[in-house]
């Protein structure tokens, strides 16, 4: 199956770019915070325009405490059933339990960061775009920086799609690395490796008390 991708234009130049917008997931790549600690979390991510790109990029989105808490329930919710343990697989498991292992360093830092990064560049030159996918094709909610023209989110030229193929969920996690800042890790530098152990029963009884806890306080 291929992916959806749209096509972004301005009609007043010749900006053009093509964008994913959507899609099955086709390979096990995730974006990672890595800590000192040794604790990862999840990259959330929005599509805004950067100003140093010249063009709409994968950008930091910031986590409330609610949204951390949220999905931390979910992943727990996850690990608890047997049939969803099957189908997401080893290497999505032992990642899971990493996320949650790195609960309240992941708290705390969504708690201090203020402003999101370009994640292609560290620019914290941004504008938002509004919401991107299939309902929303047509005349965006920001003009074209550059130019002032009016920016389009349509199909793609010729209706291409892409293709990939899918991997199992035995393969491994291929990670791309952030560091707590937002800059990019480069790949010269250690190798995070997942951790066959988990986390203990402390820390799983920690994550199960926070949860309840937030959700008990609202």
């Amino acid at each position: 199956m291929g992916d959806s991708c749209g096509y972004i234009a301005c009609d007043k130049c010749d900006f053009r770019q093509t964008l994913w917008v959507s899609g099955k997931r086709d390979t096990f790549a995730e974006s990672i915070y890595c800590f000192d600690n040794g604790h990862i979390s999840p990259v959330f991510k929005n599509k805004w325009w950067c100003h140093r790109c010249e063009s709409v990029k994968d950008v930091e989105q910031i986590p409330s405490n609610g949204d951390v808490q949220n999905h931390l329930a979910d992943i727990y919710t996850s690990l608890s059933d047997d049939k969803a343990r099957r189908f997401l697989g080893r290497p999505t498991i032992e990642y899971y339990q990493r996320i949650l292992a790195g609960s309240e360093t992941w708290t705390q830092w969504a708690r201090a960061r203020k402003d999101p990064r370009c994640l292609t560049c560290g620019s914290q030159e941004l504008t938002p775009i509004g919401l991107m996918n299939r309902n929303t094709m047509g005349r965006l909610d920001v003009a074209h920086p550059n130019c002032g023209g009016n920016l389009y989110l349509g199909e793609r030229e010729m209706g291409i799609r892409a293709s990939h193929p899918r991997k199992n969920n035995t393969t491994p996690i291929e990670y791309v690395r952030f560091a707590p800042d937002g800059l990019p890790i480069k790949e010269s530098a250690a190798e995070e490796k997942p951790s066959s152990s988990g986390p203990s029963v402390f820390a799983w009884l920690a994550v199960i008390a926070a949860i309840a806890l937030f959700y008990f306080a609202s």
